[in-house]
């Protein structure tokens, strides 16, 4: 018979074996749980990453099959899209990336190939027009992505022709002439006290070069048949004449 000593001693083994046996069970099923969870992670997170790699070889596909040089040819256009011979024959340069600067010529009329080599294939490119100094109001500056044998329209803008701003002199007296009519090309405004008028044009309507008419009843018209709109003359002296 076991003293009351032998039996405590009996019970307490018993317990530790029983919580030392459900430590290891707990252990067990928090390994098993933690594998469920890790397998549901990698049911999404394989597909997920199936698909981002594809998605990658599917946008660079053309990246990466083209091995070979080919040609971009760029076309010079005015900001209404049009083949503009204001444009072709003043001369400057053309920088398209690292290449070989290409001038602008009336003979060539803003068209333009560069042969590019692989590496070139849908990256972005800058391209500017660098004009000569006395045409600093041409601009073109903006940035293509390279595609394979491809054509791009690139615009040239003439700084200032979108808008004018005039005071009118009498000749005569070499005062500001007040409530007079400009127009330009159909878009019209009155000179203020100062003489002073500003028209605006739209951009189907801009030109380097237009027709100015100014008129004040009781007075031969003013006309400028061929007024320069990139030049900044901020004077017009009006010989006014009586009809």
């Amino acid at each position: 018979m076991l003293s009351k000593n032998g039996k405590n001693k009996s019970n307490k083994k018993t317990k530790l074996n029983e919580d030392n046996h459900m430590s290891v069970q707990g252990l067990f099923d928090s390994f098993i749980c933690f594998i469920d969870k890790l397998k549901k992670k990698w049911y999404i997170a394989i597909p997920t990453f199936l698909i981002m790699v594809s998605w990658f070889f599917y946008s660079n596909w053309e990246k990466f099959c083209v091995t070979s040089p080919f040609t971009v040819t760029l076309q010079i256009v005015d900001w209404n899209n049009r083949q503009n011979q204001e444009i072709h024959n003043k001369g400057g340069v053309i920088l398209f990336g690292n290449e070989e600067p290409k001038e602008l010529t009336s003979t060539n009329r803003g068209r333009f190939k560069f042969d590019l080599s692989a590496s070139y294939n849908k990256q972005s490119i800058k391209v500017h027009f660098q004009p000569q100094e006395q045409y600093q109001f041409m601009k073109l500056d903006t940035t293509i992505v390279v595609n394979k044998d491809s054509t791009y329209y690139l615009k040239m803008y003439f700084i200032g022709i979108d808008k004018i701003t005039r005071n009118v002199i009498n000749q005569t007296t070499g005062k500001p002439i007040e409530g007079a009519i400009a127009e330009i090309n159909g878009e019209k405004d009155t000179t203020d006290k100062d003489g002073k008028f500003t028209i605006t044009l739209p951009l189907e309507k801009q030109e380097r070069f237009q027709k100015l008419t100014i008129k004040q009843e009781g007075n031969v018209d003013y006309v400028d048949n061929n007024l320069d709109m990139t030049i900044d003359d901020s004077i017009i002296i009006w010989d006014m004449k009586k009809k």
